[in-house]
Parts: structure tokens; C-alpha cells; sequence
């Protein structure tokens, strides 16, 4: 994927952060812990967004909550449904099966259909909430 594409996407690693050690009920200083902070601050600035990971510390909270880097990043799990989920573990079992070559274009088209159907509800949610104009005169 290329940083213009990249660079387009809303991250959700510290929503997702916090969405996921409540869901596992760890507390801030257990996972500062877990992932060799000094202090739980670390993980509120993570969490924020105030600061961003390493990508040695992504790795770990991947690893910890058997999460895809790409699904920590670009998806936003709290308002993820079990079905989706499901069919998310499905087709990562797929492509995981895949040679590495063929998964990272699998990720790349994955990303470019995700971005699609994301401008699009956007813009089908932004034509709700403003509607139609009624005519404001006479023709």
C-alpha cells in the first residue's frame, strides 16, 4: 500500500486500545506492564492518541489480543458485530494461506474496497442528515 493511501485512513489503534484491554478487563497500569511501560500515562497517551506505538509495541498488543495489524489500525471494533467479525477471521484465515506476495495485494484491495464503501456511506449519512432544500421561490 502506498503512504498517499495510507495516509487517507482513519487510525484506530488507541480507541481500539482501550476498546480491547476493558473487553479483556485489564486494567491501564496491567497493560503498561504487560508491555513494559514504566507508567499506566503510556497507555493514556496511547489510548488518546496523544502519542502513536512503536511498531515493536503494535506487534505486542497484536500478539496479546490475537489481533491483525490491520484490523488494529483500520478497523473500529467497538462498532464491530460478532457476524463481521466472524467473516473478518474467515477471510484472514484466507489470505493468510496465501503466498506473501498474493497477500499483500489481497491487503491492498482489501484497503481500496474498504475506502469505497466507507466514502460511500459517508456520503449516503451526509445526504440523510442534510436532506433536500425546499424550494425557496417560485419558478
Amino acid at each position: 500500500m502506498n503512504k498517499d493511501k495510507l495516509a487517507d485512513k482513519p487510525i484506530y489503534f488507541g480507541s481500539n486500545l482501550r476498546f480491547l484491554r476493558l473487553k479483556h478487563e485489564i486494567s491501564q497500569p496491567q497493560l503498561a506492564e504487560i508491555l513494559g511501560y514504566k507508567s499506566y500515562i503510556s497507555i493514556q497517551h496511547l489510548e488518546t492518541g496523544r502519542n502513536e506505538p512503536s511498531v515493536g509495541i503494535l506487534k505486542k498488543v497484536c500478539d496479546l489480543f490475537d489481533v491483525p495489524t490491520s484490523m488494529m489500525l483500520f478497523v473500529d471494533m467497538k462498532n464491530y458485530t460478532e457476524e463481521e467479525e466472524k467473516l473478518a477471521d474467515m477471510i484472514t484465515e484466507m489470505i493468510m494461506g496465501l503466498p506473501p506476495a498474493k497477500r499483500v495485494l489481497m491487503y491492498n484491495t482489501l484497503a481500496d474496497i474498504y475506502k469505497i464503501f466507507k466514502e460511500d456511506n459517508d456520503a449516503k449519512s451526509r445526504e440523510i442528515k442534510i436532506g433536500k432544500i425546499p424550494n425557496q421561490g417560485s419558478e
